[in-house]
């Protein structure tokens, strides 16, 4: 694929009126709300009991190499600031995501993570990574990307490596 290239994403399949917009829209860090039914990025608990939170994009500011994108619930002073840095000298991007409360009430926070990913439909994604000990540290890896966790919630297992 060459930069300006169109990216062709397959639709998803057997949709039925009971997928919420929150469960088939692909979503760049989903919360725990809003029909949601895949494992989200972030899981809280209000002071009130809730653990509905909706995400949404407030705004976005660039410094240097770095961008910084804030989402906000929409209805609690609660946010999310996402921020992607690249290595201009490798091309190595990072990715973290800070909370904060906006509420005097306290916010438990059971789940977090720096990132999630939501693939278009398929069935061929492949992880490249490295890895290793002493005098192999850069040993190459392929493996298979699988869901995350089956329908019962249980978690699945990466491919063994080709």
């Amino acid at each position: 694929m060459k930069t300006g290239d169109p990216v062709l994403v397959k639709a998803p399949g057997e949709l039925s009126g009971f997928d919420t917009a929150g469960s088939v829209m692909l979503q760049e860090y989903p919360g725990q709300g809003e029909g949601l039914v895949s494992d989200p990025a972030i899981k809280t608990i209000f002071a009130d009991g809730n653990r509905a939170l909706v995400l949404k994009y407030k705004s976005h500011r660039v410094q240097g190499e770095t961008l910084l994108v804030e989402l906000v619930d929409i209805r609690r002073p609660l946010g999310v600031t996402l921020r992607y840095t690249i290595d201009p000298e490798t091309g190595v991007r990072a990715r973290s995501a800070s909370v904060r409360n906006g509420d005097r009430r306290a916010v438990r926070v059971d789940q977090i993570a720096s990132a999630v990913f939501t693939l278009p439909v398929g069935d061929d994604y492949r992880l490249h990574y490295q890895t290793g000990c002493h005098a192999a540290e850069w040993t190459g890896k392929d493996v298979a990307i699988t869901p995350g966790a089956d329908a019962a919630g249980k978690p699945t297992r990466f491919d063994r490596p080709r």
